[in-house]
């Protein structure tokens, strides 16, 4: 799959190289099938090395969303000294990039802690209203949160 998204053998080579390679071939094909633009693809192939690198993952072990979130700031941070950039909107475009795949290829693999629900009073109202927000509305993870 490599082959088709990449032109440059070093490109090609590192996507090779890296941990999780099945995994990640996995999401790809994933996204493929659902069909995603080559662009796209390519866009969710670097981002998923920027994420094993993020999460240390060498190994399959469970993720919580609090861990990934804040990888993905302490990265954005590390980003913002090497690039030396004060394009805000786009780091926080990128962090909430790198949370929503995260979260969706770490659900997939299975390597996603679900955390308890409380019950409350509101529960019922609460899940409704995140229903209207997901299907009626359309609003990203990241925003209903």
């Amino acid at each position: 799959m490599f082959n088709q998204l990449f032109e440059k053998k070093h490109t090609i080579q590192r996507q090779l190289n890296y941990p999780f390679l099945k995994e990640r071939l996995q999401y790809l094909q994933y996204w493929h099938d659902n069909g995603a633009s080559k662009n796209f693809l390519q866009q969710i192939a670097r981002n998923l090395l920027i994420i094993v690198d993020l999460l240390y993952l060498k190994r399959k072990r469970k993720f919580t969303i609090l861990e990934i979130e804040q990888s993905a700031k302490k990265w954005n941070k590390h980003f913002y000294k090497k690039a030396k950039t004060k394009n805000y909107s786009y780091s926080n475009g990128m962090i909430c990039n790198l949370i929503k795949i995260s979260t969706r290829w770490l659900s997939m693999l299975n390597l996603l802690k679900s955390i308890p629900k409380q019950s409350n009073l509101f529960s019922k109202q609460l899940l409704k209203y995140d229903k209207y927000l997901r299907e009626e509305r359309g609003l990203s993870e990241i925003t209903i949160r």
